[in-house]
């Protein structure tokens, strides 16, 4: 039996991507139950972690993080993200994920350069290279000396927990809305979408997310300055469970990102049934496909027009348009994501 150990260590923060990514990471590999693995788990101090029987868990440690030659050896070290605070010694192979190059769009030029210099060194130590698309692949082979180590990519898996019975927040009433979700930050570009609401005055716009950042104050500015604070309006941090029944209940999902590696909310409204309205930016139209609707401009009046056209498309037998949307989202699932994350294991240990 093969020892691998995943990093986990992204739990201290559950509910950011990838504190998320690495639960749900976890939660389906125990269930796939390979019988050929021996798994250890590495995750944060005094965090309660529902272990699962025949497989190790392991508390992070100073020496863990900043001694690794002191690390034990494994037969393979997966790390779950780009910058990993523990890192394996020197004879375990070690797996590193990649989720985006979102820094270097987000961040000024030294600060960025800096980032990618620490990716790089990560990169050089690494053994084998995983991304969750192939436009963060392409971003890596243009960005990164990779010294012969092909970039494996493997979508993320996508589970979003339905609240059937959930009812709408008190503060929409019975107008129709439009919903997007994210941290508030300038890739989110969410003040594109404030003068297109002036097309739709009888609707309201839910942003959702920590908006607690310089770029959230920019949008309540600009929601100021354009009259619309009955229109759009701004719930912060929300429930899994509101997450849910905006999804559902929203006419369409509205993302005009310009950075994603991936994009989670595109796949969880399309699982709720719901038309979603993109950039052609980054990994959007692939993980989109052709079940999305594309804005090939920020230009008001035209993101307007592609709208209408899309709702009026989707419209037209919304339950048959939901129903192709939640067929699409089937390759997105968790099994699928975690039974390529095992071959990729078998084929490395092998």
């Amino acid at each position: 039996m093969s020892s691998v150990l995943v990093d986990l260590y992204k739990l201290k923060n559950r509910h950011s991507g990838l504190g998320e990514f690495s639960h749900q990471f976890h939660e389906h590999l125990i269930q796939a139950h390979p019988h050929d693995l021996d798994f250890t788990f590495l995750h944060p101090r005094k965090m309660e972690l529902e272990t699962a029987h025949g497989h190790r868990y392991r508390p992070v440690s100073l020496q863990k993080r900043y001694v690794p030659r002191f690390n034990p050896s494994f037969r393979l070290w997966h790390s779950l993200q780009q910058f990993p605070s523990h890192r394996p010694n020197r004879k375990t192979p070690w797996l590193l994920t990649i989720h985006d190059l979102n820094f270097l769009t987000e961040k000024n030029t030294r600060k960025a350069a800096r980032y990618l210099q620490r990716l790089q060194k990560h990169v050089n130590q690494a053994d084998h290279i995983s991304t969750i698309s192939h436009y963060t692949a392409g971003q890596i082979k243009e960005h990164l000396q990779l010294r012969g180590k092909e970039p494996v990519v493997i979508h993320n898996g996508v589970y979003l927990q339905e609240y059937p019975d959930a009812p709408l927040p008190s503060y929409l009433g019975n107008a129709p809305f439009f919903f997007s979700i994210g941290i508030f930050s300038e890739k989110k570009n969410f003040k594109a979408l404030l003068p297109l609401m002036n097309h739709f005055p009888d609707h309201k716009l839910v942003l959702a997310g920590n908006n607690g950042t310089a770029y959230g104050r920019e949008v309540r500015e600009t929601i100021g300055r354009l009259g619309l604070n009955k229109q759009v309006l701004l719930p912060g941090q929300i429930s899994n469970e509101e997450k849910y029944t905006l999804y559902k209940n929203a006419r369409a999902l509205l993302f005009p990102s310009t950075a994603e590696g991936f994009g989670l909310p595109v796949i969880e409204a399309m699982m709720a049934g719901t038309p979603v309205f993109l950039s052609r930016y980054a990994s959007l139209p692939e993980i989109g496909g052709d079940q999305a609707f594309y804005w090939d401009s920020f230009d008001p009046e035209l993101m307007a027009e592609t709208l209408e056209r899309g709702l009026a498309s989707f419209e037209e037998d919304r339950q048959a348009a939901s129903r192709a949307l939640q067929e699409y989202t089937r390759q997105f699932s968790w099994e699928n994501c975690i039974h390529a994350y095992l071959q990729l294991y078998r084929s490395i240990l092998s």
